[in-house]
């Protein structure tokens, strides 16, 4: 299920802007975006790239509204977030196809070549669009080692991008468990085949030296009690968390010490995520072990009877977190994973908050 950051598509519909004559409403899959009035129609191919994602200024001078752009990892450009435009939410950015007038893929012209079927053309590359991501902060810096091979980085597919899909609508009657996506930064402590641990953060593994002895990743790691019982597992897991407290993301939760949510069990040798009652055995025998419970995010519930529309889960996916019930914080969404197996593995997805990405600057 997962998705580029610039890709071909078609727009869906074409909507009346209710506050501003020359705009108009865009649907692309799951997506609004605002337009400009008659720049584009329903049916339209055209080059959809998403939130978060870092835009060169060549592609879209007009981003920088005049101004100088800014500059992350060496190019010149800017940051897609999402916004309110006289009142209608957009979220990401629209481009017709003459951006890609030299791009060919096998010999086919995208721009040129009318009759071709275009939908999900991957351009990322092309564009040199960039995932954007916050700097590191301070206290999550340190040296590191590649991303241990056999285990997956965090990752959610969006809703927006995939309701609509094949693959979804065979998942759609299934039963659901929510729980709360927290605004932190993803660890993962894993056991090794030696059978000592390794311990990362989003993108590397970090090295259990003098250097880090203050790296919050490996702090909180051991004030969990997870290393020391992690190993005692008749199977090699990988354990994956979300760090939360001071110095990350302005520590939305007001929590006195880095702290690690445990959001998923991953079975190193069957090459599959545990389901969450599965994951529940796991953490309380590690619990038991360990003389102490393992944190883990918030449970929201189950949906017995199958996902709602798309709109509903949106508008689940808003409200206040549950991480401290005495601190008025919005949540930043819902991860969704599916309550048993299907054909061998658990399928998931997010939906964020937009009242928590209109908080965003």
């Amino acid at each position: 299920m997962s998705a580029n950051l610039a890709t071909i598509v078609r727009i869906n519909e074409i909507k009346p802007h209710a506050n501003a004559d020359a705009l108009e409403l865009a649907q692309i899959k799951g997506w609004q975006c605002v337009v400009k009035l008659g720049e584009f129609k329903a049916g339209d191919w055209v080059v959809y790239c998403e939130i978060d994602t870092w835009v060169p200024h060549a592609v879209a001078p007009f981003l920088s509204k005049g101004k100088e752009p800014r500059v992350y990892e060496g190019v010149l450009g800017e940051r897609l977030r999402t916004i309110r435009l006289r009142g209608e939410l957009s979220q990401g950015l629209v481009l017709p196809l003459s951006v890609l007038a030299d791009m060919e893929v096998e010999g086919v012209n995208l721009y040129r070549e009318t009759d071709v079927d275009l939908e999900g053309v991957d351009v990322t590359e092309y564009l040199g669009i960039k995932k954007w991501h916050a700097p590191v902060p301070t206290a999550l810096a340190g040296e590191v080692w590649p991303w241990p091979n056999k285990i997956p980085k965090t990752d959610q597919e969006n809703i927006q991008n995939i309701y609509g899909s094949c693959e979804m609508q065979l998942l759609m009657d299934l039963e659901w468990v929510g729980e709360e996506k927290l605004d932190g930064s993803s660890c993962t402590i894993y056991v090794k085949p030696d059978g000592t641990l390794g311990i990362c953060s989003r993108n590397w593994e970090l090295k259990q030296n003098e250097a880090n002895a203050n790296n919050a990743f490996i702090l909180a790691a051991q004030q969990s009690g997870i290393l020391e019982v992690l190993p005692k597992l008749h199977e090699r897991v990988a354990l994956q968390a979300e760090l939360c407290g001071p110095g990350i993301q302005g520590n939305p939760y007001r929590l006195q010490e880095p702290k690690l949510f445990v959001f998923d069990v991953y079975w190193i040798e069957r090459n599959r995520y545990a389901t969450h009652s599965e994951r529940q055995e796991v953490l309380r025998q590690l619990g038991n072990w360990a003389g102490k419970e393992i944190t883990q995010v918030p449970f929201l519930g189950i949906l017995l009877d199958g996902l709602p529309s798309l709109a509903d889960i949106l508008k689940r996916a808003d409200g206040l977190s549950k991480v401290q019930m005495d601190v008025d914080v919005r949540r930043e969404g819902i991860v969704f994973k599916t309550r048993h197996l299907v054909e061998g593995h658990v399928h998931s997805f997010k939906a964020v908050s937009n009242e928590f990405l209109l908080t965003l600057r």
